[in-house]
Parts: C-alpha cells; sequence; structure tokens
C-alpha cells in the first residue's frame, strides 16, 4: 500500500504543484492542513511543505495566514488563529 502511495504521489506531483501555482496566482485563499493518513507522511514535515509551497509561488506571508488565521477559520476556532501575544493567556 505505502509503496502505492509514494508511486502515485511522484507520478502525479508535477500536476498538483501547477495547480496549485495557479490557484495561489489567481489569489485562492489557501489554507495549511494535512491528510496524513497514510504511513509514509509523519507529523513534523510542516517546514518543508513550507518550502515546497513557497517555492511553488505562495508568499511567506500568506503561507502564515494560511497556517494560522486562515486555518482558523476554517474550523471555525474564532479564539485561534491569531498571533496576538497574550491571545489565549487565561485558558
Amino acid at each position: 500500500m505505502a509503496e502505492t502511495s509514494v508511486r502515485n504521489t511522484e507520478e502525479t506531483i508535477r500536476v498538483r504543484t501547477e495547480m496549485f501555482r495557479h490557484a495561489v496566482s489567481e489569489g485562492v485563499p489557501i489554507v495549511y492542513g494535512t491528510d496524513a493518513i497514510t504511513d509514509w507522511i509523519y507529523s513534523g514535515t510542516t517546514g518543508a511543505e513550507f518550502e515546497t509551497r513557497y517555492a511553488a509561488g505562495q508568499s511567506a506571508t500568506d503561507l502564515i495566514v494560511s497556517a494560522t488565521t486562515r486555518a482558523a477559520e476554517a474550523l471555525m476556532l474564532h479564539d485561534r488563529g491569531d498571533l496576538r501575544a497574550g491571545l489565549l493567556e487565561g485558558c
């Protein structure tokens, strides 16, 4: 199963990257998240994915927003997603 998943990813990465580039260039709001459900994607690879997304055209600012504010909004977590000091103080 894992070998098939890896092979499929390798075969489709060019197309998926181009679709991502197009979405970014058209201003589609990108939300950072994961679909890590296979045994070859591990928690802790966020930095590598940020590098890949940046290389594909997402700005550094939008990367941070996509993983904080926009992700919280998508999950309807209205008390999260801000980088303001003290936001969760007392929780």
